[in-house]
């Protein structure tokens, strides 16, 4: 089963993800290994912080797919980007000088944990009504949503789309996370899993075990649309 990756900081130097080129294709080679077979570029891009342009993340995201390609790593690069959402983003958006999700009109989009669900549900509708799909990054990290299971079903309904971090599922942040994470699958409210990779060790690029935990406490065809078929249309551009 082939896998994509729609949330990583593998791109070198530029986040506190990949610190070198070198570190970004060891990471690309486990995301091969796991059967990835497109991945996702996403670096943060933060308010009030020196962030990496649109176009300098298709330049690298090209330069560092010439570097797979050399080395024989057989993975499809994309061009992203993790905003932490702030409202004077917007425009930026609109001109295409923060990057959507390869080129789709998906938005992957982060708060701060302690954010009030106010603050979310009024970032998704601003992004909706600029025409962009905000996918709620990790949504299982944000206390006011996870409180109150009808907050998920509201963001949901509101046309946001939900995606869930690989060692969440597979139990890595604590019993409560990955109870969360299950009520979610098994409602049918995720939409997309990822890894969130940063490094080698703790937060390597892995989504085989989380894969295979969905398709044994879901069925195998929800498995196949959380872990590639959405994330396929997003790079068809089908969003």
């Amino acid at each position: 089963m082939p896998l994509i990756d729609i949330h990583c900081h593998i791109m070198p130097g530029v986040d506190d993800g990949a610190r070198d080129e070198d570190m970004s294709l060891a990471m690309l080679r486990i995301a091969a290994a796991e059967g990835m077979t497109h991945v996702i570029l996403t670096p943060h891009h933060k308010p009030g912080h020196r962030n990496v342009s649109a176009a300098s993340i298709v330049a690298r995201t090209k330069q560092l797919q010439a570097r797979c390609n050399e080395q024989g790593i057989d993975v499809a690069l994309h061009t992203g980007c993790e905003l932490f959402y702030y409202q004077e983003a917007l425009p930026m958006i609109e001109k295409r000088e923060i990057a959507p999700l390869a080129g789709s009109r998906g938005i992957l989009v982060e708060f701060y944990p302690g954010d009030s669900f106010s603050t979310i549900r009024s970032a998704v509708y601003d992004l909706l009504s600029a025409g962009c799909v905000p996918v709620i990054a990790h949504v299982e990290r944000y206390a006011e949503v996870t409180q109150d299971f009808t907050r998920v079903e509201e963001l949901y309904d509101m046309g946001a789309k939900l995606q869930v971090n690989a060692l969440t599922v597979t139990g890595h942040y604590g019993r409560g996370l990955k109870s969360f994470a299950k009520h979610l699958l098994k409602e049918g409210l995720v939409h997309f899993v990822a890894t969130d990779a940063h490094n080698l060790e703790t937060r390597a690029p892995r989504l085989k075990e989380a894969y295979r935990y969905v398709a044994a406490k879901t069925t195998s065809a929800y498995a196949e649309k959380i872990f590639h078929d959405n994330a396929l249309q997003l790079i068809k551009g089908n969003v």
